[in-house]
């Protein structure tokens, strides 16, 4: 043990941290669990599917057709970047037309690259032709079940993880504060 931790006060006599010290460790440990799990249900509801998404999965599931969109030369790039010190990140919409019984039905997406191809699959419903998905809506379904949870995930999540970050904040300023030595 070394002088300056006794005159520190950081630790006591027998070697062991001092009980303030002790209950600084336990809150940043508790603030960085609740951290945790605050940021994970946050996650999940922000990434759940909405109600009606899974709703027009399940009809297009049931009853769909496929058929070839046709992708317009004209598209728009947004160049995004997140700091001064990092490269953008480039996304590109696109507009694209499918035909059903001699109409147009138009869409547009999203993608991080300009695609190879002039032409893209789509899964449309023969009543309700406007509703339409970029993925084999059956396989999309299957994958977006499990991760419906409830809206209340992200409800709780925020708050639970400012509150650990808080904590720990707090609590750790707290035990660096002690640890500094004086010159």
């Amino acid at each position: 043990m070394s002088l300056w931790q006794l005159h520190s006060g950081t630790v006591n006599n027998l070697g062991i941290f001092s009980r303030s010290m002790k209950k600084s460790i336990a809150f940043v440990v508790l603030g960085l669990s609740l951290f945790g799990v605050g940021y994970f249900l946050s996650d999940q509801g922000l990434h759940a599917p909405v109600a009606s998404e899974l709703k027009e999965l399940e009809t297009l599931c049931q009853n769909s057709q496929q058929a070839t969109a046709i992708l317009d030369s004209n598209y728009s790039m947004r160049s995004t970047k997140v700091s001064k010190n990092t490269y953008p990140t480039n996304s590109f919409t696109f507009s694209y037309h499918y035909n059903h019984s001699g109409i147009n039905y138009d869409g547009t997406m999203t993608l991080d690259s300009v695609p190879v191809g002039k032409t893209i699959q789509v899964w449309y419903s023969p009543e309700n032709p406007k509703l339409h998905a970029r993925q084999e809506p059956c396989a999309s379904l299957g994958a977006q079940q499990p991760l419906a949870v409830p809206a209340w995930y992200l409800y709780l999540g925020i708050p639970m993880a400012m509150a650990g970050f808080f904590i720990v904040y707090r609590h750790a300023r707290r035990l660096l504060g002690r640890n500094r030595g004086t010159a």
